[in-house]
């Protein structure tokens, strides 16, 4: 389990996609995973990995497309990770379940973890026209000198992960959005401070943040 710290009203959607990753690693329900090598779109095509986000979620794409045309991207984790380039979220209306879809050195690993094992609701098409596009929203390589003075403030000197989300599915309730969906940019450091900022690299209120372990 993982907790985050922080006095806005949004900490709970955070720590919902923290949790998820840590779902992904122990579902009870059965997972679909598949490792498909040396595909054209992960980093085995022999270029380096892309730097901005389009790029890296564009890694990903054909097999969202193979599960569902048209899936919407919800969260994108970049980790600082040697084997794993991102992992990109998708979900599609009126399915049991999301894909996560991970581009690594050796290709790309999918799983399907379903929503029941998660706690969360199915999204509808309706739903999922509230979530807006990643177009926009900052780099990753420009984080660091958008957000310098937050990150500082926030004792975050080596950054560990940064994680792209939007709310959903977790702040879906099954009838309407408990938060309206939004890019938000939360910078993880090594030693669990981060910062939490909008998909501009402003910092939002109360920016600052502390994820914990729970045991």
């Amino acid at each position: 389990m993982i907790t985050a710290h922080r006095r806005g009203v949004r900490v709970a959607l955070l720590a919902a996609a923290l949790a998820v990753g840590m779902s992904l690693l122990a579902a009870c329900e059965p997972v679909e995973e598949d490792l498909v090598q040396g595909t054209p779109e992960s980093p085995q095509s022999g270029q380096g990995p892309p730097e901005d986000l389009a790029g890296m979620i564009a890694l990903t794409d054909a097999a969202a497309d193979e599960w569902v045309e048209g899936a919407t991207v919800v969260e994108v984790v970049v980790p600082r990770d040697a084997e794993t380039v991102v992992r990109v979220t998708y979900v599609a209306p009126d399915t049991d379940r999301m894909l996560v879809v991970e581009a690594t050195d050796d290709g790309l690993v999918e799983q399907q973890p379903t929503f029941e094992t998660l706690g969360f609701s199915e999204l509808t098409a309706t739903a999922l026209d509230a979530v807006p596009d990643p177009e926009g929203v900052l780099d990753p390589a420009e984080l660091p000198g958008a957000a310098e003075e937050t990150l500082e403030a926030c004792g975050v000197q080596e950054v560990d992960e940064l994680l792209y989300t939007t709310g959903a599915p977790a702040a879906w309730d099954g009838a309407q959005w408990t938060s309206e969906p939004a890019w938000e940019i939360t910078v993880l450091g090594a030693s669990g401070d981060g910062a939490v900022l909008d998909g501009d690299g402003e910092p939002r209120e109360d920016p600052c943040i502390v994820v914990e372990p729970v045991s």
